[in-house]
């Protein structure tokens, strides 16, 4: 049965899309324990993210060629040979507006309707779908994007000293996230890949908030080790989120515990040589040396 493409609006029957990439979840379970834990009940295991129908084919296959892009010539590049910088061409920046708007169109500005920033949000969504309909469409600066990259240590702009919360690391490095963050004076979208934490300011930020991360609609090059945040509202906001995330680890059940746990340990040779374990690894040693 035909049903209305969420992207170009027509009635036409929809295939089966997933909100965030497939790729990244199969990247997640080949380089960890194969599950994931859902955020809306972290008691319960998943294998995989739920796909529902939201395009049709014609602009699945459009957003299908800017994932095989963007996992071949950076995703994987980065999380599995830790590359230093790379060089991207316009397609970038269509890949990382498509999973955002996907996840705006989905829930995200739904969710936000009652709030200050409403109207402006609504504004890039729609200029989001009309430039990813146009593939020969340049993108203005309504929205700038704004990239970072890699396992990075977070540090103070002004030097001052961090509370640095468990899983810090391997959020910025594993884990999935998407959101609006919006206050009277700021609001931004926001989405988080393994490796790749991607905002873009909506209000009350300048460009001096950033350096070197700005993703350019065309060819770029982009260092990592270059790339920084320097506005506290941003660092504060994903520090804060990250101690959410804690909370919601620290409420899982008792059993659910030991079973993290048992399976931990019994894993470990599994996973001490991937991902999973060198980011665990490695995120122990980063906080015993900032304790």
């Amino acid at each position: 049965m035909a049903q209305k493409c969420n992207l170009c609006k027509l009635d036409k029957p929809l295939e089966n899309s997933h909100i965030i990439p497939k790729f990244i979840f199969k990247w997640l379970k080949k380089s960890g324990t194969g599950f994931f834990r859902s955020g809306e009940n972290f008691n319960v295991r998943v294998q995989d993210r739920i796909s529902l129908p939201f395009l049709c084919a014609t602009c699945e296959d459009l957003f299908g060629d800017l994932e095989t892009y963007f996992s071949n010539k950076i995703f994987y590049p980065v999380v599995q040979e830790d590359i230093e910088s790379f060089d991207y061409d316009e397609r970038l920046i269509r890949f990382l507006i498509s999973v955002l708007w996907r996840n705006m169109e989905h829930a995200l500005l739904d969710e936000f309707e009652n709030e200050h920033h409403y109207q402006k949000l609504q504004e890039i969504n729609s200029y989001w779908a009309q430039y990813l309909l146009n593939p020969k469409s340049k993108y203005n600066s309504q929205a700038p994007v704004h990239l970072l990259c890699g396992v990075s240590e977070p540090r103070h702009p002004d030097g001052d000293e961090l509370d640095l919360p468990h899983r810090l690391i391997q959020y910025f490095s594993r884990g999935i996230d998407v959101g609006i963050s919006g206050t009277d004076i700021y609001c931004m979208i926001f989405l988080k890949l393994p490796r790749f934490l991607v905002i873009v300011p909506v209000s009350g930020f300048s460009e001096t908030d950033f350096e070197n991360t700005l993703i350019y609609p065309g060819k770029g090059f982009f260092e990592i080790s270059d790339a920084g945040i320097l506005n506290p509202f941003i660092g504060d906001f994903f520090l804060n989120r990250v101690k959410a995330i804690n909370d919601l680890f620290d409420n899982i059940s008792p059993v659910q515990k030991k079973k993290l746990a048992q399976m931990r340990n019994e894993k470990w040779e599994d996973i001490k040589d991937k991902d999973l374990g060198r980011i665990i690894d490695y995120e122990q040693r980063f906080l015993n040396n900032n304790q």
